[in-house]
């Protein structure tokens, strides 16, 4: 049972039934749309509204996936997504060596990644810029 029973004992339960199944249809009908065949496909299932569905009765999925806190992700992405650190700054190459300025630059960055959540023995640096 998901909330208090008694917010929504005015709503008839054919109505909820009726309202339940339209937005089974909808997901249907949005997931088809996507479907590279007319097979069965899983489906990762991410959002508020996935709390909602309880089983496997959505026309064209043979699997569904709620990953770990999948209530609160708004998109697969949110549920995977990296995270990143940045760090600018104008060295003035006459107090450090351009090859210290570069290391300063590229451990702050990924420090800041560490804070923010990255695993340390995945962060990469990505781009660095510099200016002459």
């Amino acid at each position: 049972m998901i909330g208090d029973p008694s917010k929504v004992k005015h709503i008839e339960e054919e109505f909820a039934k009726r309202a339940y199944g339209k937005m089974i249809a909808i997901i249907a009908s949005g997931i088809d749309k996507m479907k590279l065949s007319a097979k069965s496909v899983s489906v990762v299932l991410v959002g508020g509204g996935g709390i909602l569905i309880t089983g496997n009765d959505i026309e064209g999925v043979s699997n569904i996936i709620k990953p770990n806190n999948y209530p609160v992700a708004n998109a697969m992405g949110a549920s995977i997504a990296q995270v990143s650190g940045m760090f600018e700054k104008v060295f003035v190459l006459k107090s450090i060596t351009r090859d210290n300025a570069i290391k300063t630059a590229k451990d702050t960055a990924v420090n800041e990644a560490i804070v923010v959540g990255a695993n340390p023995s995945t962060v990469e640096i990505v781009d660095i810029e510099m200016y002459h």
